[in-house]
């Protein structure tokens, strides 16, 4: 969800905090207060909180969430500083000893140290008796660390995050908890000021009895609400006062979901988001907001144009920041080329170069984030390619693990591009090429708006993002393997060579540590990563210079192979050692999209003696594959896969002198059907087994009926890992 409200995460600034200096004092009366907390919210007469009993469904389970309820509370002081406070309670009972154990260390977040916060947890035990444990007793761990079942549903705000010990549970042991989380917002321009926002499903990790969402806003904030896939609806309640407006959304009996593989929650389970702004009646923005008393549920396409214009016009800096410096460069090297095609390809890398070599003055740069942001990509290469009388319009839709276009509600689900003809120009990475497809959107419907100083001729029509194929994404390895003397390892040199969106699988590991700015150097004119002073006259200053940049390579050198090892460490368990790494090309220029590089290694355990002979494990030298087991027999929910794509692995074995191999033909496979295809093709020659492996995933979406289809072909991929062949001496 990288890109999911990234404007928040931006140029919304969220305060979490009031920070106090916490002497004995101020740490009693914090305790003090929290104990008066836990004392208010488990004094609470809400029937839903006083229930004991698991239904019969669900008493096979290991916890049943009895009742939770999320109250989210929305006051302004002054207009100008925005508070929140969201109130978690939750009542769980433990019907195992997996529970027991798993809620033995329980989970909570605050917002920095605001002494506001508050958590209490509280045990009931089968006799009747209570046992209270309060944040006092917490300590201080990673998010990480947490799971999802504590998380904060908020996006664009950072929490901290600790943990707490419970001891002596017991199977029939009921837990009930609460958490108070404060945050502030600050509105120094008087326009629309959005707090964060929250996307969340109504299922979880243990199925739930009963649930609620309450929202209390002061006057001026208005509601961005959206239900779907069979959520409930948010009903408004009767007005707390002519200045405060409170709404609900009440749900029942939902059942757990397992850990499911592939699965795009917000688009299969019953999900819903909310996002709360805070804006002076009258003023435009970019949001959509409605009534002021009145969720905003829906938008059509002419809110699309009017706010994407409006963003347009009011974002001028970008353009001013970004345009006259790529047409300068444009125009020194290439002169005034009139190729409209090349102008649009030419804009986009002189751009990607600019963007990743120059630091920002705004409050985030592309260089920092390893992306572009959408909304600036698409208002800087709008601006360059009309500037070039090139023909373009502005396009926006939602990411696919997000949401449907037709369930968008908030402005920052759009993800920003452009469209050139009927070409789809989508943001840039720093090792993406120009029509590159964003692998988030491909297949998703989208607005195309047209951007006009007239608000009579602004408009937005739907259009389809297409979807690459198999054939595009394209990744083969050729592997030369030969076992030591000794048998006991086999070295392997493997030359890899990758091309469309599966590139991606790599920019992290293989583009690490590689200097592509002195490739954009010499393509571009851009900044190269270092210079040295070859100008200068100073021969102590030219030293210095290379002896830099001589320990840096050096560093980036070990960085690079200790990453890589790691990184070969999900393909294997049984890494000897990792001997060498090599790039012949980076994939980033126009002409030559492929990434091309080597790396040798030697692995243990590949070889086992039996008898006379030798066991070799030639099918595990694909890497691992994906292993399902017995819960993943049946699917519930449809198949969202990142891309569609082809493996092709091609295994040259070269035998010691006087072997032959055995039980060949048990490698052999061949699957193909509508979800994917899995062939093995073993053949001898000499001395050297040759084994051709192709693996596609014909698509990138795959329906919950054609699950047992899916599981054939993956299923003999792992079955061929397992697979090995015998050497014995030749007679």
């Amino acid at each position: 969800m990288k890109k999911l409200f990234y404007a928040i995460l931006c140029l919304t600034l969220v305060a979490q905090t009031r920070v106090n200096a916490q002497g004995r004092g101020a740490q009693n009366r914090d305790n003090k207060m929290n104990s008066e907390a836990s004392k208010k919210m488990f004094g609470d007469t809400d029937p839903d909180f006083k229930v004991k009993d698991v239904p019969e469904k669900w008493k096979g389970e290991s916890a049943v969430v009895l009742a939770q309820k999320f109250k989210y509370e929305y006051t302004a002081e002054g207009k100008r500083t925005l508070n929140y406070i969201e109130t978690t309670r939750r009542r769980i009972k433990l019907l195992d000893k997996a529970a027991v154990e798993k809620f033995s260390t329980f989970y909570f977040y605050r917002s920095g140290t605001n002494s506001a916060d508050n958590f209490g947890l509280q045990i009931t035990k089968a006799n009747g008796s209570k046992v209270l444990i309060e944040r006092k007793d917490a300590i201080k761990v990673d998010m990480n660390e947490t799971p999802n079942f504590y998380r904060a549903r908020f996006y664009g705000a950072s929490f901290t995050y600790y943990k707490v010990a419970v001891a002596d549970l017991e199977p029939g042991d009921i837990i009930d908890y609460y958490l108070i989380v404060n945050g502030s917002g600050y509105n120094f321009t008087g326009g629309a000021q959005p707090l964060p926002p929250v996307i969340t499903t109504l299922n979880s990790d243990y199925s739930i009895l009963t649930q609620k969402i309450d929202f209390v806003v002061d006057r001026g904030f208005f509601i961005n609400f959206r239900s779907s896939n069979g959520a409930p609806e948010l009903k408004k309640n009767p007005d707390i006062d002519r200045n405060t407006y409170s709404f609900s959304l009440s749900d029942k009996e939902r059942n757990k979901i397992d850990d499911t593989r592939w699965l795009y929650e917000y688009r299969e389970l019953p999900t819903v988001k909310f996002q709360v702004v805070f804006s002076q009646i009258g003023r435009d923005s970019r949001f959509f907001l409605g009534d002021i008393d009145k969720p905003t549920n829906s938008i059509t396409a002419d809110d699309v144009a009017k706010k994407i214009n409006y963003w347009y016009t009011t974002n001028q800096y970008w353009s001013d920041y970004y345009v006259a410096e790529i047409r300068g460069r444009l125009r020194k090297d290439h002169g005034r080329t009139t190729d409209k095609n090349e102008l649009a390809k030419l804009s986009y890398y002189y751009f990607r170069n600019i963007a990743f070599s120059k630091n920002t003055l705004y409050s985030y740069s592309a260089a920092e984030l390893g992306y572009m942001p959408s909304d600036v990509f698409a208002r800087v290469m709008y601006d360059l390619l009309r500037d070039n009388d090139v023909a373009c319009d502005i396009c926006v839709a939602p990411e696919r693990s997000i949401s449907k276009l037709e369930d968008v509600v908030l402005a920052d689900e759009f993800n920003w591009f452009v469209k050139v003809g009927n070409d789809f120009i989508f943001p840039f990475t720093r090792n993406s090429n120009y029509k590159d497809i964003d692998p988030d959107l491909e297949g998703q419907d989208a607005y195309v708006v047209k951007i006009e100083k007239s608000e009579r001729n602004q408009s937005a029509s739907k259009t389809k993002i297409p979807v690459t194929t198999s054939e595009n994404n394209n990744a083969i390895y050729n592997y030369n393997i030969k076992p030591d003397d000794d048998m006991e390892n086999v070295s392997v040199v493997e030359d890899i060579k990758v091309k469309g969106i599966s590139k991606r699988f790599y920019n992290g590991t293989v583009l690490r540590y590689y200097d592509w700015e002195k490739t954009d150097y010499l393509s571009y004119g851009g900044k190269a990563t270092e210079e040295v002073l070859t100008d200068s006259r100073n021969k102590n200053k030219i030293a210095e210079a290379e002896r830099q940049k001589k320990a840096k390579d050096d560093e980036d050198r070990k960085n690079k192979m200790d990453l890589m090892k790691d990184e070969l460490k999900d393909e294997y368990d049984n890494i000897v050692s990792y001997d060498d790494f090599s790039i012949t090309n980076d994939g980033r220029k126009p002409d030559a999209q492929d990434l091309v590089y080597t790396e040798k290694f030697k692995l243990g355990d590949m070889i086992k003696k039996v008898g006379p002979n030798y066991s070799v494990s030639l099918g595990a030298l694909i890497g691992k594959q994906v292993e399902l087991d017995k819960k993943e027999t049946n699917r519930d929910y449809n198949i969202y896969l990142p891309f569609a794509r082809t493996a092709e692995f091609n295994l040259v074995f070269e035998m010691p002198a006087g072997y032959k191999v055995e039980g060949l033909d048990a490698l052999k496979a061949s699957i193909d059907n509508a979800t994917g295809t899995f062939t093995v093709t073993p053949t001898v020659a000499g001395n050297k087994i040759t084994v051709a492996v192709k693996k596609v995933y014909k698509s990138n979406f795959v329906k919950k009926e054609d699950w047992p289809k899916m599981r054939e072909f993956l299923d003999a991929a792992y079955n061929f890992t397992q697979k090995k062949v015998i050497l014995s001496k030749g007679k």
